[in-house]
């Protein structure tokens, strides 16, 4: 499998990693907020929090919106470096774990991880949209799975979810997130797949990243 090579774009180093490092800095706690905003509201025994927690995780969606489209401004095309894929996906269902409960997330990779060179803040992005459309497919309580591996030329990405054909009648490609994920794919060089099976008992969002 042959995948385009990525398309460069002139840019400021010394922005964008402080463009990347603010960004870490304020999106990391904003998203553990999230986290414990959703909890909060599951909590039988509080009342009356509903339009506070819905102020907070607006404010604080918002906030992240923000960062991110800062980073769109400021990258041409992402710093690439090494970094273990594996950790990474691992380190995002933790989250969605903790965000999410009633989901049952799963993550399917090398034992011995996998080191990938590329632009590891687009990729988050990416992964990130992705599992939140998964979310949104299962009605915040099916199952989802990602499956990671590597093939000569590219690195897969398989984001897999048990949403029923009742919840999906709002798709997967509502709203900004899957644009944003073919747009950053685009300059990376790589693709998305989308794949549903024919019983429509749920989705298949494939991510292919070129290797050298």
């Amino acid at each position: 499998m042959t995948l385009e090579p990525p398309v460069t774009t002139p840019y400021n180093e010394d922005l964008c990693e402080l463009a990347a490092a603010l960004a870490h800095e304020i999106k990391n706690p904003a998203a553990l907020a999230l986290a414990h905003v959703s909890l909060l509201r599951k909590r039988s025994d509080l009342h009356g929090i509903g339009d506070t927690c819905d102020h907070i995780e607006e404010a604080l969606e918002k906030i992240c919106s923000l960062v991110q489209e800062m980073l769109f401004a400021t990258y041409g095309t992402a710093p690439a470096y090494e970094f273990d894929l594996a950790d990474n996906l691992m380190d995002m269902l933790e989250a969605y774990q903790a965000a999410w409960p009633n989901c049952c997330f799963s993550l399917e990779a090398p034992a011995e991880g996998l080191t990938y060179h590329g632009e590891e803040t687009y990729i988050n992005i990416i992964i990130s949209n992705l599992l939140k459309n998964a979310v949104e497919a299962t009605g915040g309580t099916g199952h989802i799975m990602i499956n990671l591996c590597a093939a000569p030329g590219h690195v897969m990405v398989a984001i897999n979810d048990s949403g029923s054909s009742s919840v999906k009648s709002k798709p997967h490609a509502s709203g900004l997130g899957l644009p944003i994920c073919k747009w950053l794919l685009s300059r990376m060089g790589g693709r998305l797949e989308l794949l549903t099976p024919p019983a429509c008992s749920g989705c298949e969002a494939k991510v292919l990243l070129p290797r050298a």
